[in-house]
Parts: structure tokens; sequence; C-alpha cells
């Protein structure tokens, strides 16, 4: 049996969205309701209902053997060892950028910057020579700008709704973010046949996602 693995939260519905469109299942409001956190779709396939942050532990220590993650959270990774970034899933879009309470203010050689993105926010800065004190947050990094606990701030950007209603300013667009399917290197060895079958079911589904 192949493990899957998606994320809790925003991105939980339009997951179950696509799965339901493959024909994984046909009753995604009975996952929704439910409190539980380990389904089984069919007779080969499995889902594993887990934090996104906690996503990439569970493949590289090889309990599931794909998941639906957001671009973000490979980047942030960086090692890409134990795991494929194999496809676009085409949902979920949005972009990681920089923002600040003044979009009139030039970051100096440096500044201090929350975000729940350290490595990605440390190469950003550095590669434009500014020397970035990384502040990690795990709630709402925007207050972190709002109380002047950082200078600038580096989070997700969906519609900018947020960011406007705490008077912020989107400044520098980082990457493109959407969610990938990712592949346990070990799994799609060991497992080929169920793998095959699993991407074979979900192609057609994931063109009509990227399309929409």
């Amino acid at each position: 049996m192949l493990t899957l693995a998606i994320p809790k939260g925003r991105m939980f519905e339009p997951c179950l969205a696509l799965l339901n469109q493959a024909g994984f299942t046909d009753d995604a409001a009975t996952i929704k309701s439910s409190r539980k956190l380990l389904f089984d779709l069919d007779k080969d396939v499995r889902l594993l209902v887990i934090r996104n942050t906690d996503i990439i532990p569970y493949i590289t220590n090889n309990i599931a053997d794909m998941a639906f993650i957001g671009s973000d959270l490979i980047l942030e990774d960086g090692t890409q060892t134990d795991y494929y970034n194999y496809t676009n899933l085409g949902i979920g879009r949005c972009r990681l950028m920089t923002a600040a309470a003044d979009k009139e203010t030039k970051p100096s050689w440096r500044i201090k910057v929350a975000t729940k993105y350290p490595r990605i926010a440390h190469n950003f800065y550095a590669a434009k020579g500014i020397q970035a004190d990384i502040v990690k947050v795990r709630g709402a990094v925007e207050l972190a700008a709002i109380t002047g606990l950082a200078d600038q701030i580096v989070d997700i950007v969906d519609t900018g709704q947020t960011l406007s209603a705490n008077k912020l300013y989107p400044l520098e667009c980082i990457a493109d973010i959407s969610m990938r399917l990712i592949i346990n290197k070990g799994a799609l060895k060991n497992k080929w046949q169920g793998m095959n079958a699993f991407i074979a079911k979900l192609k057609p589904s994931i063109q009509t996602s990227t399309d929409a």
C-alpha cells in the first residue's frame, strides 16, 4: 500500500478536491469533517493528514511514499536528497514575497527580517549584499512588521488582503509558489508498479487543475 501525505490548513480542501477529481475518493466530505488523520482512499492508497511543516520529515523517514506540498517548503528544505520534486499540481498558486510597513524604505546593508523561511530569507538578502538578522516566527508574520520586531518580513502572499488590512506593502517577489507532488526515492524504486498506477490515475486531473 502507498501512503500519501497532504497538509492540513489552507490547502487541505484543494488537495482533497484534486484526489476526488482523480477518482481516489468520493467521500471527501467525510474526510473533511473527521478528526482522523489516517484514511484508506482505496485498497492501494492510504491518506495521511499532517501539518505542512511535518511533511518532509515523514517523507525522508520513509513513513510517507508521496506527498502534496508547497514549493515554498521544498525551497526552504534545500536538500531534496531523499525525494524527487516530481511535478507541479497546478493548485495553490501564490508568491513568496518581502513586505514592510513603509514601501519607500530601502534596506541598508543590515536589516532585521521576520519569517517562517529563514534559509530562503538569508539567501535572498545575501545575494543582494544585505546582512539579514533573521527572526524565526511561527504565527502571524505580519505582526512582526507592525510592532517593529522586524524591518521587513518574508511570507506567502495570496490575494494581498492580509497585508493591506495590516497596512503593509508587498515589495519584492522571491519565488512563485504552487503545490507539488514529491516522491520518496526509495518508494519509487521499491513500489514502482503502484506508484506508476497512482501517477497515471492522477495525471489527467493535474492537467485539468493546471489549465484552470
